[in-house]
């Protein structure tokens, strides 16, 4: 294909927005061939820098990690498995009080992503420890055994 073929982004395309979403991150709608679909706003403005859209496996990124601040010197692509790697080591370590003993532990990006999605099934937690862990279970079944 030559340079003058190249295609342009979102040439025939009805395009909405910039709008912004709960969480503040931008994003554009973009409806071609009675098709709408969503595209941050991010990716948007780099596929028109490129002139070309993004491949499947690439991202954009935001250098500074503020994903309010989208001039184009802030915004890089990346392979998505570089990405992934990078957003992990920007998680902090965070630390909580046990529910049972209430005693500080810390929790690294693994730990943090586990226990989202426990919460998320319905489990408690997170606990400091294993001990922790058990003597809750066996307070809660004994509130359950109380109710009825």
């Amino acid at each position: 294909m030559k340079q003058s073929e190249k295609e342009i982004p979102y040439k025939d395309c009805r395009i909405g927005g910039p709008y912004k979403k709960t969480d503040g991150r931008k994003y554009m709608v973009i409806v071609k061939n009675n098709k709408r679909i969503g595209v941050s706003y991010p990716k948007y403005l780099m596929e028109l820098h490129l002139g070309r859209y993004l491949l499947s496996d690439e991202t954009v990124d935001h250098i500074d990690q503020d994903f309010t601040n989208d001039i184009m010197s802030n915004l890089q692509v990346l392979p998505r498995s570089e990405h992934a790697k990078l957003d992990c080591r920007r998680v902090v370590p965070q630390t909580f009080e046990c529910f049972v003993c209430g005693g500080p532990f810390t929790l690294n990006s693994k730990q943090m992503h586990n226990a989202v999605n426990n919460r998320k099934k319905g489990s408690s937690g997170p606990y400091c420890s294993r001990s922790c862990a058990g003597k809750s279970r066996t307070t809660q079944q004994h509130n359950i055994v109380r109710t009825y």
